[in-house]
């Protein structure tokens, strides 16, 4: 297989199931994707060190879970800690579809998106062990993550709560025109 058959794009039909929308249309169900696309979305979801550079910290969200889960089974994690672990490809995949403006609001098993959406491994570790350093100062724990577009431990607001506190039903100005995105994630799996 050529280099050019990997970045050339194919057709995948998605079930009709695969979305539901409320007072909205769902997405076609239509997809093209390359099989570059497809790697990288891999790559980033489990750190296959054979495929790619592991120095991305996109790449290391498996391993991040993995850590996190051996600092929890030690008793160095206080509280409760919501692990993602196979569940990582919502992350990317949401990741890959959203834009930088675009915002996201979660409940639980939110560390992946956190790095997705900005923050750093190093954050979210420091954040699960209350230190300063984490990414809410060591105050949020496990679920009360944020940065500049994600919001992370949600548990009691539901739409259009959290489209509200993003800012997105208030925007004005030149940014008004641009498409943008809030997209709030609930659920017992999830």
């Amino acid at each position: 297989m050529s280099a050019d058959d990997d970045s050339e794009k194919f057709e995948v039909q998605l079930h009709e199931g695969t979305f539901k929308g409320h007072r909205i249309d769902p997405p076609s169900l239509d997809v093209h994707v390359s099989k570059n696309q497809l790697v990288e979305m891999y790559t980033q979801m489990t750190c296959d060190d054979s495929l790619a550079d592991s120095a991305d910290p996109r790449r290391q969200m498996r391993r991040m879970e993995m850590a996190a889960d051996q600092l929890y089974k030690q008793k160095m994690i206080r509280g409760f800690c919501h692990l993602a672990i196979g569940q990582e490809a919502v992350a990317v995949g949401m990741e890959s579809a959203m834009q930088p403006n675009d915002k996201l609001i979660t409940a639980y098993r939110c560390h992946p998106f956190a790095v997705m959406r900005g923050g750093t491994i190093k954050g979210v570790i420091a954040e699960l062990l209350g230190r300063v350093d984490g990414m809410s100062h060591g105050k949020g724990g496990s679920m009360h993550i944020f940065t500049k577009s994600f919001f992370g431990g949600n548990v009691r607001r539901r739409p259009p709560g959290p489209a509200d506190r993003t800012g997105h039903r208030r925007r004005a100005g030149p940014d008004r025109r641009r498409r943008r995105v809030c997209a709030a994630v609930h659920g017992r799996g999830q």
